[in-house]
């Protein structure tokens, strides 16, 4: 059988729970913390909340932003939900009815809004334009910002403990770990890796020993946190961009080309170990999201349309699914780990039970 005909087939057998379409690409997905509703942005400038068990809107906002929306963040507590774009605006919205509440511009030149995040306890919202990280309360208050780095802002990653307000802040050149808590005039990098390279994307362990960075040269770098310990991971056929630490934070599943690769930080960390690969995908892999629950899980969509589980310890796929349409661009468990759904390239959004 060709492959077009056996993923049509794959599709029809196994199709997705429910399916809502928006008019572009989606940019960014996230459950809300409750679990009932989830959130998609598009390139459009779409907003929309979801029902999770029926994919049916809550509420849509065709025009969220007068450009392309970059990112979307739950607050982890209250009905907000924040939202970036290439129009140079921060806007808060009520999660419930999608009514608006604030809005800003963090950088007076209205430099493309690439990343934000809420801190673990909402108290603060990290924002990214151009060289530089603000920092804004729920209220859209100002509340500091971080020096400039030598290039544009590429990743940001809070530390994952609510105690702490560290942001960690990547781009060429390597990470800068910042301190919130300090008053604007002290604040300075507290730590921090470099790297001759440029960082794509960064993710934290979840217990806040170990920082991965997905890199443009290849490889994926990763660092021991408050220490001088740094490890280089090669040998990867393009630029990566897809991190996914497992729940316990004792894995970390990489993309960057057609195998989904599985490293293992027991004890002193991957250091001259092999880590487990996985071979599935036929083209690269676009999107990765580890279970949020069972630490031995980890789901993959590559290029080709499909949508792999992986289970540490078996070398075939336990779950497999296809996209009817066009290929993710993001992947998001529903909190329990009782659906996954898949943002995509044709402003699809598809919710599967697994």
């Amino acid at each position: 059988m060709e492959p077009a005909a056996a993923l049509q087939k794959l599709a029809k057998a196994r199709p997705p729970l429910w399916k809502w379409q928006g008019g572009e690409c989606i940019q960014s997905l996230a459950w809300a913390p409750h679990g009932h509703t989830l959130a998609a942005a598009t390139l459009g400038g779409e907003l929309v909340v979801l029902d999770g068990a029926t994919g049916k809107p809550r509420w849509h906002r065709a025009n969220a932003h007068g450009d392309s929306i970059l990112w979307l963040a739950w607050h982890p507590t209250e009905a907000l939900l924040a939202t970036g774009g290439q129009d140079g605006f921060v806007r808060l919205w009520e999660a419930t009815k999608g009514t608006p509440l604030d809005e800003w511009t963090p950088d007076p030149k209205k430099k493309w809004v690439e990343h934000g995040a809420w801190s673990f306890d909402g108290a603060l919202l990290a924002v990214a334009a151009g060289k530089r990280v603000t920092f804004w309360n729920a209220k859209g208050e100002a509340r500091g910002q971080t020096g400039e780095s030598r290039a544009t802002v590429a990743a940001i990653a809070w530390e994952p403990t609510p105690e702490t307000h560290r942001l960690l802040v990547g781009g060429y050149g390597g990470v800068q770990l910042w301190d919130a808590d300090l008053p604007e005039v002290e604040m300075a990098p507290v730590t921090g890796a470099e790297w001759p390279t440029a960082v794509l994307a960064v993710a934290w362990d979840t217990r806040a020993e170990w920082v991965a960075a997905g890199t443009g040269d290849g490889a994926m770098q990763v660092w021991r946190v408050g220490t001088e310990h740094t490890l280089r991971m090669g040998g990867y056929p393009g630029k990566v961009r897809e991190l996914a630490w497992h729940v316990d934070g004792r894995h970390l599943s990489t993309g960057g080309g057609p195998n989904v690769v599985c490293w293992s930080f027991e004890g002193e960390g991957p250091e001259g170990s092999a880590p487990v690969e996985w071979m599935g995908h036929s083209e690269a892999v676009t999107a990765l999201a580890a279970h949020p629950t069972d630490p031995q899980r980890v789901a993959s969509a590559g290029k080709e349309r499909l949508l792999f589980i992986w289970k540490i310890g078996d070398e075939n796929p336990v779950g497999i699914r296809a996209l009817p349409e066009s290929p993710a661009t993001t992947l998001a468990w529903k909190p329990d780990g009782a659906l996954l759904v898949a943002g995509c390239e044709d402003g699809g959004v598809a919710g599967f039970k697994i």
